[in-house]
């Protein structure tokens, strides 16, 4: 197995990113970013690849936004 540190439009992606730890979710927007790079420097980036990482930003958003809630929760209850 060959590791890559870039994601293609063409490679699978999951389908349900609230089914990744925190980890892979961090691994697959740092492929992301590196792919966009390397399209960018090529010319354009893929819309695909847009795509996935404007996923990837909103499942990172709202994990952000539900750990916010929880911290203040947490600080409520106390």
């Amino acid at each position: 197995m060959t590791y890559s540190s870039r994601i293609s439009p063409a490679e699978p992606f999951p389908k349900n990113l609230r089914e990744l730890d925190d980890q892979a979710l961090h691994v697959l927007n740092s492929k992301l970013h590196r792919e966009l790079d390397a399209e960018y420097r090529r010319g354009a980036a893929e819309p695909e690849t847009e795509f996935r990482s404007e996923e990837v930003n909103l499942e990172l958003d709202w994990r952000e936004s539900q750990s916010t809630i929880s911290d203040r929760n947490a600080r409520l209850r106390s």
